[in-house]
């Protein structure tokens, strides 16, 4: 298999990074305004909030992953552009 060429990685990131923000533009991000204990009260409400919340932390770990796997991506597209502009 041939190693990805700089614009390839390059694609990648932007591909990492456009995932990161359609995830940071979730509509999950609005529930917890939209279900506090105006909308609903009780112990079903309560193990709903604990689960959001959790799904929150989750999909904010998974968005943080992307971008530094985009960054890292990009970095080594950085790091094969030089090695030519050497060679």
């Amino acid at each position: 298999m041939q190693d990805p060429t700089s614009a390839e990685l390059r694609r990648r990131a932007g591909a990492l990074r456009r995932l990161a923000r359609t995830i940071d533009g979730s509509s999950l991000h609005q529930l917890p305004a939209r279900s506090g204990d105006d909308t609903w009260q009780g112990p079903t409400a309560l193990a709903f909030m604990h689960e959001l919340r959790h799904a929150q932390r989750t999909l904010d770990n998974a968005m943080h992953d992307l971008v530094a796997s985009a960054i890292r991506l990009e970095h080594e597209a950085h790091e094969l552009d030089l090695d030519a502009a050497l060679a």
